[in-house]
């Protein structure tokens, strides 16, 4: 909630000042995956002193939420196992990341897809953990027993590799899936039934809520 406010506040007061419009110089420049730096000039009719204060304040930092993966894609394996990356997702792809991913799976049930730099992240908040405990052995032992670094080729396109596909049962039609900072693949027929035998509750709507979702 503290994040929230602060990034409203620092709204408010670009727009106040006219900092928020390019004709004053606003500019916005990427500074990784989750950070923006916004650059400013005053509206000209503020004095001298006002402007050199917010010259020197207003280079501020704010949250940039970054690209989310969201939706649902079908598509085809091709024979070699390739995967055509849907066009909405490459776009952004080719925008914030460098065509490298992490194909793996958490759980042994659904494969996942990371954006590496992203699969870089949980590995670095793992490597900040005081001890590596139980359950963080056995994610570890997961995730490097189906995990795979690919790359996506200049025809958008990556190979899902023949152990997975086999392990998966993936061919023919499947669902590439957004969610959030990754991508799933699934069988569509298998995720199609998925999905309605396991419908939105009464239950989940009031953990929903309290989500503030």
């Amino acid at each position: 909630m503290l994040i929230r406010e602060k990034y409203r506040e620092e709204k408010a007061k670009t727009k106040e000042f006219g900092l928020d419009s390019p004709q004053n110089g606003a500019r916005m420049e990427s500074r990784g995956l989750k950070w923006s730096l916004v650059e400013c000039n005053p509206k000209p009719d503020l004095n001298d002193r006002t402007a050199s204060t917010l010259v020197i304040q207003l280079k501020f930092s704010l949250p940039w939420k970054g690209y989310m993966f969201r939706g649902n894609f079908p598509t085809r394996l091709d024979d070699k196992g390739r995967l055509k990356i849907p066009a909405d997702f490459k776009h952004e792809i080719d925008r914030s990341y460098d065509g490298q991913f992490y194909i793996t799976s958490r759980d042994g049930s659904v494969i996942q897809l990371y954006p590496l730099k992203e699969w870089e992240q949980i590995e670095e908040k793992m490597t900040k953990l005081p001890t590596l405990d139980d359950t963080l052995e056995k994610f570890l032992n997961v995730t490097s027993f189906y995990g795979q670094t690919v790359t996506m080729d200049t025809q958008g396109r990556l190979t899902i590799p023949d152990r997975l596909r086999n392990e998966f049962g993936l061919k023919g039609d499947v669902a590439v899936v957004g969610k959030l900072k990754m991508i799933e693949i699934r069988g569509l027929e298998e995720y199609t039934q998925y999905v309605k035998a396991n419908p939105i509750t009464a239950a989940d709507r009031t953990e929903l809520k309290k989500m503030d979702l």
